[in-house]
């Protein structure tokens, strides 16, 4: 009986890991898709190369309800807002002047 008190901690561990593989079954069968990455709140939409090291990137920022399109000259040395535009999801993507043309 001695035996039995000082071996419960070890007789408990084993009882949860034998009890690990039923668990994540249900956690799968239920939904659960574990640890994900929340969404990213910036996406690359375009990228042009201008000369050897400089681009104009265009990359859309979600900022809570609101969507914006920020066109930036990229060097290695510094990176320049050229343009920004809220994008409505009931418009075309560029913004009203550039439509002019």
């Amino acid at each position: 009986m001695p035996a039995l008190i000082e071996a419960w901690p070890a007789l408990a561990l084993l009882a949860i890991i034998a009890c690990l593989p039923w668990l994540a079954r249900r956690a799968r069968a239920s939904g659960w898709q574990g640890l994900k990455a929340p969404e990213q709140p910036t996406k690359l939409i375009s990228a042009l190369a201008v000369g050897s090291q400089q681009r104009v990137v265009t990359i859309e920022v979600q900022q809570g309800p609101q969507t914006r399109r920020l066109l930036l000259g990229v060097t290695p040395q510094s990176v320049t807002l050229l343009d920004a535009w809220t994008v409505k999801h009931d418009q075309p993507s560029l913004p009203e002047h550039h439509n002019a043309r």
